[in-house]
């Protein structure tokens, strides 16, 4: 039977098609690779424990790892085809790619070694943490949220204010961080020559080897390929796509066998991928109602603008955000629209983590945010009632939770050290093989006290149950008053020792026992 609406099921096939894979812009590719589908893309080089050179060494000699990749993204986020960005001069490769998986979790990037891109983009975190601040070096604490680290290939400006015009550029802001990493770029690389594995790779991959363009090319290759994937949203879209194009014949599809069959088969996929009449009802208040679209736009569910919605903006000094970078008042208090997908899963939110809650959130946004002279026309009381503002928040937390892919957050490069007649050299060697690694940071403004800032996901200080908030007050019956002195209680330990760690939690105090980890494994 010839279906009598063609042109139509032409475009709605078009539709439907483009919803299923596209193509980056990255030229000719001798592998094509769907983000998020190729697990062996994020998982590391097959094996166990640290990366030894034997093992990089087969892999580097495959002529695969180095092929460019032609990159495609999963359902949903393809529809963002038009805005993935991959520099010319940094095109995707297996190898390269992995290289910067290994830099990304590498603490030995900071100046103490305690600090790397995962410990504020964790993917045990939703790649942000859940701290209101970001934690760096000395437990030193920043003023903004840690934003996520996911989906970044549809997007080109980074940080929150935009001020880094690439991943490439982002990757290596936070190393030279006097908060966040705390080093300097020359001090990192000097640090990652000297690790033989990484000055493998680098030659291997890079002709000008190692430097800190390099190492940014690097990271942003694998930010890039971290993706999430399709949510319960994206199936329930087509539906609705399919009931607007078909509004006038939906009553005669068993007239039409070829639609009613497609429509089925959108049916099908959506219910076995399910929403709550709750998030069904939030979903369309999304865009309606709550007028959340209006920014939270497109496949990626941000319009990658900047916005003041008079967070922070009661504060005695406001973050001004996008105006200390372009200097133009109308960006007073504006920043950038962040991705809404996996967001349930990386609170707190707002760049300053005021909101511990989605529900908190939504609130802010009912009530039209806090005024002030820059606030964005686009905030408005949204008179939602209770049940309303449920059913949004229901919506953002099952109908846009998809899956990360897996990624392998523990094995490095080894410590071990190229020989050298230096004795400093030698010394240096001697600290850092096999150096015991706790994996806590404390607040530096606690100037009387060890308190616990951050707790590394799969760290010694995890397993042993160490908390954010604990206050160290003794390591192995020595007592310690701040964060140096814990430092200095640990320096000399090695990796599997056993500490007793004395904390005081509330009006509690607790002994922890803890099998210290590594640097280059710890996760």
């Amino acid at each position: 039977m010839v279906c009598r609406f063609g042109s139509r099921v032409v475009v709605f096939a078009a539709v439907a098609a483009a919803s299923l894979f596209v193509t980056g812009a990255v030229g000719y590719a001798a592998e094509t690779v769907v983000l998020g589908d190729d697990d062996s893309l994020l998982t590391g080089i097959p094996g166990k424990g640290a990366v030894t050179e034997d093992q990089l060494q087969k892999w580097l000699d495959n002529d695969a790892n180095h092929a460019e990749l032609e990159i495609k993204l999963p359902k949903g986020l393809d529809a963002a085809k038009a805005n993935i960005f991959v520099p010319e001069d940094n095109p995707m490769t297996r190898a390269k790619i992995e290289l910067g998986r290994q830099l990304y979790f590498d603490p030995r990037l900071s100046s103490d070694g305690t600090i790397s891109c995962a410990s504020c983009h964790h993917p045990d975190k939703g790649y942000g943490f859940d701290t209101q601040f970001g934690v760096g070096v000395g437990g030193q604490q920043g003023g903004r949220n840690s934003p996520v680290a996911y989906n970044r290939i549809v997007s080109k400006a980074q940080f929150w204010d935009g001020r880094a015009g690439s991943l490439e550029d982002q990757a290596v802001g936070p190393i030279a961080n006097a908060i966040e990493m705390g080093n300097t770029h020359e001090a990192c690389v000097a640090t990652i020559t000297e690790i033989p594995g990484y000055e493998q790779q680098f030659t291997k991959i890079f002709d000008d080897g190692i430097n800190i363009d390099n190492v940014g090319k690097a990271i942003a290759a694998f930010e890039r390929a971290i993706v999430t994937g399709p949510t319960p949203y994206d199936y329930y879209q087509p539906i609705e796509q399919f009931e607007k194009t078909f509004d006038d014949i939906m009553d005669e599809l068993d007239d039409e066998p070829e639609l009613k069959e497609k429509y089925d088969e959108l049916k099908k996929a959506a219910a076995e991928h399910p929403m709550s009449e709750s998030a069904v009802r939030g979903m369309k208040l999304f865009a309606k109602k709550a007028r959340c679209a209006e920014c939270h736009a497109g496949a990626n569910f941000t319009d990658e603008q900047y916005h003041n919605l008079g967070v922070g903006m009661d504060a005695e000094k406001p973050d001004l955000g996008r105006f200390d970078v372009t200097k133009d008042p109308k960006d007073k208090g504006a920043f950038k629209t962040p991705t809404l997908r996996n967001v349930a899963l990386s609170p707190p939110y707002m760049h300053d983590g005021s909101q511990k809650t989605l529900e908190e959130v939504v609130e802010w946004y009912n009530k039209g945010g806090h005024k002030n002279p820059w606030l964005s026309d686009k905030m408005k009381p949204l008179e939602l009632t209770e049940q309303e503002k449920k059913d949004v928040v229901a919506f953002m937390k099952e109908g846009l939770t998809g899956e990360f892919p897996k990624v392998e957050s523990g094995r490095l490069p080894s410590d071990a050290k190229k020989k050298t007649d230096k004795k400093s050299d030698g010394k240096k060697m001697a600290k850092d093989a096999g150096r015991g690694f706790l994996g806590v940071t404390c607040n530096a403004s606690d100037v009387k006290v060890a308190r616990v800032a951050r707790v590394l996901p799969g760290s010694a200080a995890e397993a042993a149950g160490v908390q954010i908030g604990d206050v160290v007050v003794k390591v192995n019956g020595q007592k310690v008053t701040t964060y140096a002195d814990l430092r200095a209680a640990l320096k000399d330990s090695r990796e599997g020792e056993q500490v007793k760690l004395r904390v005081k939690r509330g009006d509690e105090a607790k002994t922890l026992s803890a099998t210290l980890g590594t640097l280059s494994a710890e996760k």
